[in-house]
This record gives structure tokens, sequence and C-alpha cells, in this order.
């Protein structure tokens, strides 16, 4: 699987998942996987290819958690913890999108939505 490079298509795979079937989309899966274990570190767009893929992979299986779980490995902006809000939200999860929504306010005072706080910047508290 080619993630790096120029020109490579962007993939939309809620496009293409009633074509692939659960084993096409297995497959993209798998391939995800092994490339994200083979991928150059310092490749930013494979890295950031792998992570798409993933984040679109779980989106379309339809399991919540598990879409929550992938957006959640990076939370290094208020917009993701909005787009884990939106998910729950559409799941009809008010009370679990109403959490992320505390979390990413701490996170992300109001006013600096990319920018991190001053708690992060610090690290874990003593």
């Amino acid at each position: 699987m080619q993630l790096d490079g120029p020109g490579w298509p962007a993939i939309e795979l809620k496009e293409w998942a009633e074509a692939l079937s659960p084993r096409g989309l297995a497959e993209v899966a798998r391939l995800t996987e092994e490339r994200g274990v083979t991928a150059e570190p310092d490749s930013w767009t494979a890295q950031w290819g792998i992570k798409d893929l993933r984040e679109q992979l779980a989106a379309v299986s339809g399991d919540i958690d598990a879409h929550v779980a992938v957006l959640a490995e990076d939370l290094r902006g208020a917009h993701r913890y909005s787009e884990i809000m939106e998910v729950l939200r559409d799941a009809g999860r008010d009370d679990a999108a109403e959490q992320w929504a505390r979390k990413g306010l701490a996170e992300y005072p109001v006013g600096f939505p990319d920018r991190p706080s001053p708690r992060s910047a610090r690290g874990p508290a003593a």
C-alpha cells in the first residue's frame, strides 16, 4: 500500500464501502496496519495516510466505540474533541458527547481552539 509520494489519491472509504464489502474492508485494514508497522516514522505523509485510513475504517465499521478510540489517539487540537463529540451525538450518545465536549473545553479554552493549554504544556500534575 503506497501512502506517500506525490500524487497519491485521496481515498474516501465511505464511497467504496459497499463495493469493497466486509472482505475488502478487512483487507484494507490489514494493509493499513501492515503499512503502519513498515512505514518510515519520519515520513509525515505516510503517518498521516495511515492515521486517516484507520479513522475512515473505524467510521465505516459502524462500531462507535472503536471510532471514538481511533479518533482519541490524536487529541492535538480542539477540533479532534469536536469530531468525537459529533460521532457520539450522531449515534444518540448525548451524555458521552457532553463528556468529550467538557474534556475538550478543559484542554482548549475558548478563544484558543488549536493551541495547547498551559496545563498540557506543563505536563502531568505532580
